[in-house]
C-alpha cells in the first residue's frame, strides 16, 4: 500500500470520527463491479469470483 494504514484496537478513533450513521464495510466486487458480498469476504468467496 503506498497510503499511511493504522489500527484502533480500542475502537477510540472509529467512535470519534464516525456515528451510527456510517460504518466502513468490505465489499467483494466481481468482474463488471457486481457487488458480491458487503461483510465478511472469506477466500473461498475471492476464488468464487475470480476469473478462471
Amino acid at each position: 500500500m503506498t497510503f499511511p494504514v493504522g489500527s484502533d484496537p480500542s475502537w477510540n478513533i472509529y467512535d470519534t470520527l464516525w456515528s451510527s450513521n456510517f460504518t466502513p464495510v468490505n465489499m467483494l466486487l466481481a468482474p463488471g463491479m457486481l457487488i458480491v458480498s458487503e461483510d465478511y469476504v472469506s477466500d473461498q468467496d475471492i476464488e468464487s469470483v475470480l476469473p478462471m
